[in-house]
């Protein structure tokens, strides 16, 4: 691991980021106190904060991911996952996630 120090916030950090996060989220959950924008609006994903689908649930779809559409039963291997996705294999298999197909093949 390597050790840093952590920085100081920017000034307008709060501005560029935790303020848009913010609204976005007020958005997914079909607000009324969501501020404008331009562009379209963004689909209702949840009716609280809360209920709106995390990262986790990407790495629950691991399960489902298919890399031939005329074969539904063929999973997306773990080797292309790593290949293209490598922070989300490296969480699967931190968190002790993957298929049993897999964990045997990381043995």
């Amino acid at each position: 691991m390597i050790r840093v120090q952590r920085a100081a916030e920017p000034p307008n950090f709060d501005v560029k980021v935790r303020q848009k996060g913010k609204a976005a989220l007020a958005e997914l959950i079909g607000s009324a106190e969501a501020p404008r924008r331009r562009g379209p609006p963004r689909k209702k994903r949840a009716g609280r904060i809360e209920d709106i689908p995390s990262e986790a649930r990407y790495h629950d779809l691991y399960l489902g991911l298919k890399t031939d559409p005329d074969d539904p039963d063929e999973p997306l291997p773990l080797a292309w996952i790593r290949r293209h996705c490598p922070f989300m294999a490296h969480e699967l298999e931190r968190q002790g996630r993957l298929r049993p197909a897999d964990r045997e093949s990381t043995r």
